[in-house]
């Protein structure tokens, strides 16, 4: 049923989202975005290919539609998590970190800038052939009230996707040897 909803509500997101493009406005997708989360009733909203609801997607653009985002989860009382990509060219280059780091946000700055919290995950077998892939890596990018950055190693069971045993780890931030 969940599934469904789910379904419905990216069906929904993407509709909306090609009207306001037909209509040439920026702010219909989103406050079609905010009509869906507010009916569902939810306290956590969890939007993957977010973007796809920004008709205006130039630099200030995006900035304006993720500080509306955090507006919403105010009016709202929920909270948001919204899923970005890391280039991915920056993680071929041989020798390089493969970690996700703040640099590597697709997007513009605003990606770094206006969240208050930016959580990347790393499984290390994706990069080390061989390894056994049962842990997966929570690198805390950015905390805006709370320490950063840390990092928090899970175990991770593929199977179910769940994850337990954590444990954190020490980092440094940039500029100070082996940071995120």
């Amino acid at each position: 049923r969940q599934s469904a909803i789910f379904a419905r509500l990216e069906a929904l997101v993407i509709e909306s989202a090609a009207r306001a493009r037909q209509q040439g406005k920026a702010t219909v997708a989103l406050a079609d975005v905010q009509g869906y989360i507010a009916d569902s009733g939810c306290r956590v909203f969890i939007g993957d290919l977010w973007q796809r609801c920004l008709v205006d997607t130039r630099p200030d653009g995006e900035m304006h539609a993720l500080y509306r985002q955090q507006a919403m989860a105010e009016e709202l009382d929920i909270h948001n998590i919204l899923l970005q990509q890391q280039r991915s060219k920056e993680t071929e280059r041989v020798g390089s970190d493969p970690r996700p780091s703040r640099e590597n946000i697709k997007g513009s700055g605003a990606w770094v800038e206006v969240p208050d919290t930016i959580i990347g995950l790393h499984r290390p077998a994706i990069y080390k052939p061989g390894q056994v892939d049962d842990r997966i890596e929570f690198d805390i990018l950015k905390q805006r009230w709370a320490e950063w950055p840390l990092r928090v190693v899970f175990e991770w069971d593929r199977k179910t996707g769940r994850f337990r045993n954590g444990a954190s780890s020490s980092v440094t931030r940039a500029g100070d040897g082996n940071e995120i």
